[in-house]
């Protein structure tokens, strides 16, 4: 049986809506990762430290030594990194237990939550 596609102005199931956020955490995971072998690499080839170039306010230019820039992102793209891992691992369970309910409900069979007691 194909299921029938919901119309526009019907909201698509808790499921669907899951599956969707799973998706676009995978893409944002894989992103990251290619952020953090570019800086990773920038890193390993320029160290560190860079030399950058500073002017003043009057116009005269110098060298100062600062942190690679690499360094702030690689913190950055590996700390949220971890936090989208876990939320991903939190709607991928969510997204199993909403499929369970639908098949479940699709079968009729009854949760605890419709008994009378």
């Amino acid at each position: 049986m194909n299921a029938a596609k919901p119309l526009p102005t019907e909201k698509p199931s808790r499921a669907i809506q899951l599956r969707r956020e799973i998706i676009s955490a995978r893409r944002a995971i894989k992103r990251l990762k290619k952020a953090v072998r570019e800086s990773t690499s920038d890193i390993a080839k320029r160290g560190p430290v860079v030399i950058a170039l500073r002017t003043d306010s009057h116009g005269a230019a110098h060298e100062k030594q600062v942190s690679n820039p690499a360094l702030k992102t690689l913190r950055e793209s590996q700390a949220t990194m971890l936090v989208l891992s876990q939320r991903l691992k939190a709607l991928e369970l969510e997204f199993r237990e909403a499929m369970r309910r639908e098949s479940d409900d699709a079968e009729g069979v009854k949760t605890t939550d419709e008994f009378d007691f």
